[in-house]
């Protein structure tokens, strides 16, 4: 019980994130979606059930705010 409020809690955090770098949430959510080469051409929403997931998208997305293509 208690794994599961830490991993929503940081998958709220995650979206916050989110917001400077995708135009709307909706945006975000289809880049969940998609295969990604950097998540071996896998939806980077399968990796958000555990929190080692959510720290690599949380990673990726510091990527993006610097300009790696992702």
């Amino acid at each position: 019980m208690e794994s599961e409020k830490l991993i929503t809690k940081a998958i709220d955090a995650l979206y916050q994130h989110a917001e400077s770098l995708f135009d709307s949430k909706g945006d975000f959510d289809r880049w969940l979606d998609t295969p990604n080469f950097f998540t071996d051409k896998h939806p980077p929403r399968e990796l958000l059930n555990n929190i080692e997931g959510i720290n690599f998208i949380e990673s990726r997305l510091t990527a993006m705010e610097y300009g790696d293509n992702i």
